[in-house]
């Protein structure tokens, strides 16, 4: 192993253990963004990403600028207004003994749940979350949702100082994984999407 080569595992290493993530040497986390024909300024955009032998694509809401964090293994997506933030991204399975709504609101220091209900995604009822707090007299929000899925557990959230839901549901309504083989059918859209 060369010495770069060890420094960029250190790296990750000590990144994961800040972040509570560890990503091992046999993952993968490949993120490819290509625009649409939808006719509207600024139109949305695909966004695949390839989790180990799974693959995912969903669009972007109208206008949003895409960054991919492959070492965090998460796509950010970003409002053109800069007033809402959507990530996608891998995370860890719970600790046992731990729930979602705790995770949440350590996360989110001073917010409040104010809805919590399920959502069926990818074939699999996945639990959904809308939290409220208030930062510098600004009302904040943000909806999360963790999704069970073929590549290990992932999270989407929309975070912002506007109502983050249209958005949120944007994304969350054009997900779609690949089957068991790996096979991806990526829908067809139209202006209505």
């Amino acid at each position: 192993m060369t010495g770069l080569t060890k420094t960029v595992r250190t790296l990750i290493i000590f990144v994961s253990l800040l972040t509570g993530f560890i990503a091992s040497a046999d993952d993968t986390f490949v993120v490819t963004v290509k625009g649409t024909d939808i006719q509207r300024t600024p139109p949305p955009l695909r966004v695949f990403v390839n989790i180990d032998k799974m693959k995912f694509t969903f669009l972007t809401p109208d206008g949003f600028r895409v960054r991919d964090d492959t070492l965090m293994q998460r796509v950010v997506m970003e409002g053109t207004s800069k007033d809402c933030n959507i990530i996608f991204r891998r995370t860890l399975s719970l600790d046992e003994g731990t729930t979602y709504r705790e995770m949440l609101l350590a996360r989110y220091a001073g917010s409040k749940i104010v809805n919590e209900s399920s959502r069926k995604i990818l074939g699999n009822d996945c639990p959904l979350f809308d939290l409220e707090w208030t930062k510098d007299g600004i009302l904040h929000n943000a909806r999360v949702i963790f999704i069970s899925s073929g590549a290990g557990p992932l999270e989407i959230t929309a975070v912002g100082t506007t109502d983050v839901k249209s958005f949120f549901n944007t994304v969350l309504a054009t997900l779609v994984s690949s089957d068991e083989d790996g096979k991806l059918v990526v829908p067809p859209i139209s202006d209505q999407t």
